[in-house]
C-alpha cells in the first residue's frame, strides 16, 4: 500500500522525508476559503479530510495524509498571505501579540474509506518585534527560495 501526501507543502514534506520511508505527493485541488462562521479549528480538519479525499480518486489504494494549518490572530482568522506585501503585512500585525496555530492532520485509508483526524493547536505566545528591515530581508529571502523551487518544479507556487 503506497503513502501518500497531500499536501504541496515543503515543510510537511520536509517532515515525512525523516521518518525515512518511500512517499508520494499529490497537490489537491480544494478551495480554503473558511465557511461562514467556521471556527479556525474546524476549517483545519475539514480541508484536511477535503485534501485527502480529493486524493482519493486518484489514489484508491493507499494511505493518504491531508493537512491544513489555520492561524488564528484574538478573534481574527488569516488565511495564506500569497505574496510579499501581504505576508509582511500579516507578520506586523502578529508582533507582540499571542496567537493560535490550528494544524488538522487527516489520516484516510483509500482502500476501506477508514478516516483519523485530529487538529493539534499550538499558543505562539508572543512573537519578536523585529525590526523592518529584518521582516523585508526574510520575507525577500522566503520569496527568492519558492521562486528557485517553483521554477524547478519542486515547490509550492
Amino acid at each position: 500500500m503506497k503513502l501518500l501526501l497531500a499536501s504541496t507543502s515543503r515543510y510537511r514534506r520536509e517532515l515525512l522525508s525523516r521518518l525515512h520511508i518511500p512517499f508520494e505527493i499529490l497537490s489537491p485541488d480544494v478551495d480554503e476559503t473558511p465557511l461562514p462562521g467556521e471556527t479556525p479549528s474546524a476549517t483545519a480538519l475539514r480541508l484536511s479530510v477535503l485534501k485527502a479525499q480529493a486524493a482519493a480518486a486518484t489514489y484508491p489504494d493507499a494511505l493518504i495524509i491531508g493537512s491544513d494549518q489555520v492561524l488564528m490572530l484574538d478573534s481574527e482568522q488569516l488565511g495564506k498571505p500569497g505574496n510579499f506585501d501581504n505576508a509582511f503585512a500579516q507578520l506586523r500585525k502578529m508582533q507582540g501579540r499571542a496567537m493560535v496555530f490550528h494544524t488538522a492532520l487527516t489520516l484516510l485509508n483509500s482502500r476501506t474509506g477508514s478516516t483519523q483526524t485530529r487538529d493539534v493547536p499550538t499558543v505562539v505566545h508572543r512573537l519578536m518585534n523585529p525590526h523592518r528591515e529584518s521582516l523585508q530581508f526574510c520575507l525577500a529571502q522566503r520569496e527568492r527560495e519558492l521562486r528557485r523551487q517553483t521554477d524547478s518544479g519542486n515547490g509550492e507556487p
